[in-house]
C-alpha cells in the first residue's frame, strides 16, 4: 500500500488526444528540453514560436524539428536581460 502512494499515478491523457491547435500560438524557449512537447504541438497544427536570444541556436532547433515533423516553427528573438528588447519582442508577437 505504501509503495503505491509513493509512485506517481499513470497518465490519463495522451498526446494523441490533443485537439487541432491551428488557432494556438505557444511561445517556447528554443533550448529547453521540451522536444516532445514541441513535436506534439507542431503535429497538431500549432504555430510554435521559438523564443531565444541566439538566432543560430533557435534555427538549429527549428531545423531539427522540421526534419522530424515536416512542420515549421517561427523565430522570435528576445534578450531577456533587456526590458526594452522584451517589450519590443512582445509588441512584435502581439502584432
Amino acid at each position: 500500500m505504501f509503495i503505491d502512494q509513493c509512485l506517481p499515478p499513470k497518465p490519463q491523457f495522451s498526446v494523441n488526444e490533443l485537439p487541432d491547435l491551428s488557432e494556438q500560438s505557444p511561445l517556447l524557449r528554443a533550448l529547453t528540453p521540451a522536444k516532445v512537447t514541441v513535436k506534439a504541438l507542431l503535429g497538431h497544427n500549432a504555430k510554435v514560436y521559438f523564443v531565444c536570444h541566439s538566432e543560430e541556436n533557435a534555427r538549429a532547433a527549428m531545423a531539427e524539428l522540421r526534419n522530424e515533423t515536416g512542420r515549421e516553427g517561427l523565430f522570435l528573438q528576445v534578450d531577456f536581460a533587456d526590458l526594452n528588447f522584451i517589450k519590443h519582442a512582445a509588441d512584435d508577437f502581439t502584432r
